[in-house]
This record gives C-alpha cells, structure tokens and sequence, in this order.
C-alpha cells in the first residue's frame, strides 16, 4: 500500500473546486459529536439521510449504530462529524468513533466507522451523504481527518462498497494528510439479482440440480417432517434467536466466530427485538422434532436482502440441511418481492455455489505521519513482510455450509 495523493489530485481537481465553491455558496457548520446525547438529537434525521445516500444498507442505520455504541461504550468513543445548515439541520454525517485497533494494531489509536470495529462489525459502510452532493459534502467531511488528526494514530474504514461516489474523495483527503493512505483489503460480495418467481430461479438452474435439490427438500419435509418458519409470525424470535446462537456454537465452537461472543450477542439481540416486529431482520428456521436444526439470519433494506449469518446442526449433514435453508430463505426474499440477495463479504465455497456475480467492499488505511506509534508499526509490518512465507493472519470465519 502506497501514497495516493498524487494519483488521485488529477481526477478530482474539479470536484475539489465545485466543493469549495459550494462552501462558500451555502453556509454549513461542522460540528463532532461525542456523547449519547448528541447522538441521540440526530435520531430524527439520520435515517432520512441514510434513505437518500447511494449506499444504503443496515449497518449505516440510526439503530444499529446507537445500539453499537451503548454496547461498546466501554472500547471506543463516538465522533460523529455533522454538516449542519443555518437553521442547525444535519446535511451529511461521518458517522465516526476512536478506539484501540485489532489484529495486531491494539497499540494504536484507530479513527473507524461507528460501528465497523470491535466483536460485531458491520458489513457495508459509508459517509451518509445525499446522492449527487458528494462532491459539495464530502470533502467538508473528510476535513475532519486533518482537524483531528492529534487523536488518531491510524484510520480504519471498513467495508467501504467500491462503487460509493465518497470514496475518491475519502482516498484523496487521506492522501493529503496521511502516510500509506489506500485500500488495504478487497474483499468480494457475492449477491445475484431475484427473479420474479421461485420457479423462475428454478429454471435458471441446470436439470440435474434442479433434481437434486427437490429430492432432498421432500426428504426434509417428508421424511424429517422439517417446518419452515419465520421469526415474529410462526417462531417467537427470542426461540429463533437462542436457535440461532446454538447451532452457530455448534459449528464454531469457543467463540471462534465473533457472533457469538459475550458482547457481540447481546447487541444482536437487542438488535433483533427492535427490528423483527418492523421486518427489517429476517430469521427463517427449520425446526425439526420442535428443535431448530436450522437459522438463517438477514437484513431487508432498499429492496436487497443481505445474508448476515447462520447456523445449521451437523446430524443432517448428510440432508445439506444449511443450503436447503438459504434456498427457503431466497423463496422468502422473492416473495417480499426483492430484488437482490447478498452474501456479504468473505469467498467461500456454499457463496459462490448459490450467487454468480460480485460486488466488493473495500478496507481503507491510513497513517498518521506525526505518530511515533504508527511509525513503529508500519516499520514493523514492512519487516515482517520482508520474512519469507510471512502471511497476514484472518479471523476466523465459516469455511462453508454442508
């Protein structure tokens, strides 16, 4: 990873000056924000802003960061910057935190996406700007990097969607006043765009899968007597919870997957009481003998529906018991009458399988040039990746779904 100012100025030289002439066209105060209570006073915009942002997605809503933030209270500090006009309403939002950094960079202070770090991450994350003011706005948000830069030793962005309209100005901003500003991961989303109908979906598919799949759907329902339902109208979704969380611990024992730390579990259930009952989280199960043996865990939002986790129980292996559950879970996404279903970030074996066409999100990093600590650390990291066989180490995520 490289500088990039100088890669980035010609490309944007005129969005740079249509941001200048904006500012001095349109009166807007910056204000960070760094307590609940300042959070909580933008509750009564920040979704109507998030609804008229390129990206949209679930992470980057009012709930889901408030919850993160009174979860990890203890971990990371909120610094929420806001563009506020004349009569003190929210333009656009850099919705911002500082904390310790992980895998490896605990000893850094860590400016990231509210929300983006810690044990529950979000999967798609953004500045919340309106669509076709990133040019005017963004740039005015990014100045914050600079104005700030006595707090954080490093920037983090995670999952930053490579299509997002903020994203050159993020990198030109960062390589202005940062060191080794640039993408530090890649990563794909696998999602395919939904027919109008599940038998639609099924002729899309070759004869022998087609064959295959109905022969091991009528041994669960017949053979296994499995019942397909849904959390909030045929499971209480406390049931589909605690299904969840065991059969995931079943798979990935010992907290190996973060979703099911202390921490991260209990914001998601917190998160599911309040987005069930409004449909904005979907929890599809198939219980078997009354027992989930069986979750599939998404988000609906802007007509995508977005695959967040799951579990199944390995007795039904054999059954392919997790695919028959993601497959119910596209006839319910095509039933609500969506129009995309995305696997989130991470390649793997059952995503590539069920989805054929990718998207990415994209990590960025920078350093702060006047950090002693990010100078320690970037001198470390390149001499580790002078050691031959040197490998970045990964989480520990799902390897695949039999």
């Amino acid at each position: 990873m490289s500088g990039i100012a100088s890669m980035w100025e010609p490309a944007f030289a005129d969005a740079v000056a249509r941001a200048v002439e904006a500012r001095t066209s349109i009166p807007l105060e910056m204000e960070v924000v760094r307590d609940e209570a300042g959070i909580e006073s933008l509750r009564p915009y920040w979704d109507g802003l998030v609804e008229r942002s390129a990206t949209v997605a679930p992470f980057m809503r009012f709930e889901w960061m408030r919850l993160w933030s009174h979860e990890f209270r203890a971990e990371y500090s909120p610094c929420v910057v806001v563009l506020k006009d004349g009569l003190g309403e929210p333009q656009a939002i850099a919705p911002l935190m500082l904390g310790r950094g992980t895998r490896g960079r605990e000893h850094l202070r860590v400016l990231g996406f509210l929300g983006g770090l810690g044990h529950a991450q979000g999967e798609r994350m953004d500045f919340i700007v309106p669509r076709g003011r990133e040019a005017e706005l963004a740039p005015l948000l990014c100045s914050a990097f600079r104005t700030m830069r006595s707090e954080w030793d490093a920037v983090h962005l995670a999952k930053v969607p490579e299509e997002s309209p903020n994203l050159p100005h993020i990198l030109f901003a960062l390589g202005n006043c940062a060191d080794d500003a640039g993408v530090l991961n890649r990563h794909p989303c696998r999602f395919m765009h939904l027919p109008a109908s599940w038998e639609e979906y099924e002729m899309g598919m070759s004869g022998a899968w087609r064959s295959k799949f109905r022969r091991r759907w009528k041994s669960m329902v017949n053979e296994h007597h499995a019942v397909v339902g849904l959390a909030g109208t045929d499971v209480l979704p406390t049931d589909a919870m605690h299904g969840l969380h065991d059969l995931h611990e079943l798979n990935w024992p010992c907290h190996t997957s973060l979703f099911t730390r202390p921490e991260a579990w209990s914001f998601h259930q917190r998160l599911a009481e309040r987005w069930v009952p409004e449909g904005r989280m979907v929890l599809l199960t198939v219980a078997i003998d009354g027992r989930a043996a069986a979750v599939v865990m998404g988000f609906v939002e802007r007509g995508e529906f977005f695959q967040f986790q799951h579990g199944w129980d390995p007795a039904y292996s054999r059954l392919s018991i997790g695919r028959l559950a993601m497959h119910a879970s596209i006839q319910h996404a095509i039933a609500r009458g969506l129009c995309v279903y995305d696997m989130m970030p991470g390649e793997f074996d059952y995503k590539t399988h069920l989805c054929k066409d990718v998207r990415h999100v994209l990590d960025i990093e920078a350093f702060n040039p006047l950090s002693l600590r990010a100078r320690i650390f970037r001198s470390l990291r390149g001499f580790k990746r002078l050691v031959p066989d040197h490998k970045q180490e990964e989480p520990q995520t799902a390897a695949g779904v039999p």
